[in-house]
């Protein structure tokens, strides 16, 4: 008796498995099996985040040659390089993609612990109170979750409601299972575009949100309240809307307003009768993200004019006080990240996160837990392109300024380095924050030095050097002391909402402070754009 064998792929560490199919990258395979594999440049090979370890098969295609320029070692391949060309035999692969550094604290203002689902004595038993309804039998515990979802990156946070101080403060952290299908909002659009896609996108998203909610501190059933902050568009997935409308002019989602939802509507493993809330959206990209931030850092509090600034492929930027506050977002593009720069990586082991003069004409630098560098994270690239700029290697263009046209900043077999075109995807990135940030300035009648206060959020401002952001006028050359490296504001906006009805209320007020600028349609905009593609500090005269 004959028996016909499926050839099927294998994939470790996650143990996943199903049916090869001829034709098809093993990055293809991958998504379809729901493997989270990093994929920021949209499966172009430029990133080289996909890296699999080929263990058993020989039914792929050769290498091809941008494997080759990346020097990937033999038994290992690029995921989206790697096409099946037979499938006779069993193909098992092992993840090996970096471990992004996710951060997953920041500033944050005190705020009055009350939150809005609590345990009351019913007169026949304890129950579980929310927004004034009693939704259930009280069980042991009430908790509740923050979530923060990014483009690349989730957070989320436990607190016990019950704790008068809202305590727990369990924070996990997890890559967004939508990288396989592009590192950018934009790529992401375009595969939403089509019903399925889009489905597909928001069905990823929260089987990866469940099952941090069930490998959690605490049982699901215990778990009455989520709040969710993200930009918009990963807002407006996580909920299933439709996002056709964010992809074309004029770049508006379906609905800014507020969600509460159920967790059967959405599809969330939490106790069937607790609610699930996200924030209302600021306008086009600027999310509830920032609305979050806005809050974390107090700036609708007081009267001091403050900016908060994150800064990554698409960047948010918010300016005001008390009485008005504008924001825009401006596509600053990936090379901030590592991407589209050739020996860029994001925040991984091994990524060179500094750059530093040592010696005559030497380079020092640090790698992230000392590894052996494998290139160069957002840091050190700004890094590199200041201490160029000081020492005269290039001008002010970004054009080099004597012969060889490459820095190179870690020699050997596998140098790391940074070359013309590198530094002109680094001088669009840069002209794009600098003129998003001036085209505020304007509309507030504000100068830069009316800036009391500047914070930056998120791991690239964590993480950036100020002196040499200053350097290269990617932002305002203001006293050291005026600048703080905020961090993670969207989480730690998000728990103050979920712990604080207070909280939560001014969260909802801030909206009514704050008008969106659409920096395409501003008329100084591209002015301003193309003065920023000098390497120069702001002039504050």
């Amino acid at each position: 008796m004959c028996f016909w064998h499926v050839a099927e792929i294998i994939v470790y560490p996650d143990e996943k498995r199903g049916r090869l199919e001829s034709g098809e990258t093993v990055l293809s395979h991958l998504r379809r099996l729901g493997v989270v594999v990093s994929a920021r440049c949209g499966g172009l090979g430029e990133c080289g985040s996909c890296l699999v370890r080929v263990r058993e098969g020989e039914g792929l295609s050769p290498m091809t040659q941008v494997e080759t320029d990346r020097g990937i070692g033999h038994g290992s391949r690029l995921a989206c390089q790697a096409v099946v060309i037979s499938d006779e035999y069993d193909l098992i692969v092992e993840l090996q993609g970096p471990g992004f550094r996710i951060l997953d604290h920041g500033m944050m203002r005190g705020y009055p612990a009350d939150p809005l689902t609590r345990k009351k004595d019913s007169g026949y038993g304890l129950v579980v109170e929310s927004h004034g309804r009693i939704i259930g039998e009280y069980h042991g515990g009430i908790y509740g979750i923050a979530i923060d979802i990014g483009t690349t990156t989730l957070v989320a946070r436990w607190m016990d409601l019950e704790d008068p101080a809202c305590g727990l403060s369990v924070s996990s952290s997890a890559l967004n299972p939508q990288v396989a299908f592009g590192d950018n909002v934009i790529d992401r659009l375009g595969y939403a575009d089509d019903p399925a896609g889009r489905e597909r996108l928001t069905r990823v998203l929260l089987d990866r949100v469940n099952r941090m909610i069930q490998e959690g501190p605490v049982p699901a059933g215990q778990v009455y309240e989520i709040v969710v902050v993200g930009n918009s568009a990963m807002r407006e997935l996580f909920a299933g809307h439709p996002v056709g409308s964010l992809a074309r002019s004029p770049f508006v989602p379906q609905s800014g307003d507020e969600i509460q939802a159920t967790p059967a509507s959405l599809g969330i493993a939490m106790n069937p009768g607790g609610g699930v809330y996200a924030p209302p959206l600021l306008g086009h990209f600027v999310g509830s993200d920032t609305l979050a931030g806005i809050l974390a850092t107090g700036i609708a509090e007081g009267e001091e004019l403050a900016m908060l600034v994150d800064i990554g492929t698409n960047t948010e930027i918010a300016f005001g006080n008390c009485r008005r506050i504008l924001v825009a977002s401006c596509a600053s593009g990936p090379a901030f990240e590592g991407s589209g720069v050739k020996c860029g990586t994001g925040a991984i082991p091994g990524a060179v996160r500094s750059v530093y003069p040592s010696g005559d004409e030497e380079v020092g630098y640090e790698t992230i837990d000392g590894q052996v560098p494998s290139g160069i994270c957002g840091s050190g690239i700004i890094d590199a392109v200041a201490l160029m700029r000081r020492s005269g290697i290039i001008g002010s263009s970004g054009h080099f300024t004597g012969p060889g046209g490459r820095f190179v900043i870690s020699p050997g077999e596998k140098p790391v380095f940074l070359d013309g075109e590198d530094i002109d995807a680094i001088k669009l990135a840069k002209a794009a924050v600098s003129a998003g940030t001036r085209v505020i300035l304007d509309r507030y009648g504000a100068c830069p030095e009316d800036i009391s206060r500047l914070y930056l959020a998120g791991a690239f401002g964590a993480s950036l050097d100020q002196a040499s952001a200053k350097e290269i006028g990617l932002i305002p050359d203001l006293p050291d002391n005026s600048i703080s490296a905020a961090g993670n504001t969207a989480i730690e906006g998000a728990v103050m909402v979920l712990a604080s009805a207070q909280a939560r209320m001014n969260a909802e007020s801030i909206r009514s402070l704050v008008e969106h600028v659409s920096l395409e349609s501003e008329p100084r905009f591209e002015d301003y754009f193309i003065g920023g593609f000098a390497f120069e500090r702001w002039d504050l005269s």
